[in-house]
């Protein structure tokens, strides 16, 4: 009698999971032939599930463009002067996070993609958008506005002129 129940309860579990080893590898072919980002991916609170990079990418490119001319206001005492994203040559990176989030559930291990992708319809993904500032424009920015305002600090100089070191202030 109890070595029936060990045999049925070994047999179920053989049974179980060869079905799901069966179902997996269902689930990752079906997966791995899909262009399409996982379900539950945003890339900085922009949906992006279920979209071919390209979709996403002409979604992306269409917000962050209109984001560019938004202006960034600057306020020091009496002193206000406002600038834009796009007068400081800001870029976003947005080929890179679709990458990332193009490669959920695409690594290549079957376990591991099935495990991704569930956890990813579960909890969802959010991933970040790396932006890059010209630095050049920042400090362009910062000088002219330290030249605006009244009392700010000067940086001398200084320089050579007949033999004589003529500084300025």
């Amino acid at each position: 009698n109890k070595k029936s129940k060990l045999g049925l309860i070994i047999i179920i579990t053989v049974i179980t999971l060869l079905l799901l080893g069966i179902f997996s590898v269902i689930f990752a072919l079906i997966n791995m032939g899909n262009d399409k980002m996982i379900k539950g991916v945003q890339i900085e609170k922009i949906d992006v599930s279920k979209m071919t990079k390209d979709e996403a990418k002409k979604i992306l490119e269409e917000f962050y463009s209109q984001k560019v001319e938004n202006e960034i206001y600057l306020v020091n005492g009496e002193f206000e002067s406002t600038t834009t994203y796009n007068a400081l040559e800001v870029k976003y990176k947005i080929d890179e996070a679709l990458e990332k989030a193009h490669k959920i559930g695409r690594s290549g291990n079957l376990f591991k993609d099935n495990f991704d992708i569930l956890k990813v319809w579960i909890k969802g993904k959010e991933i970040d958008l790396d932006i890059v500032i010209d630095e050049d424009m920042i400090d362009q920015v910062t000088q002219n506005i330290n030249n605006s305002i009244e009392g700010a600090v000067v940086q001398p100089s200084y320089y050579i002129e007949n033999e004589k070191l003529i500084i300025t202030t």
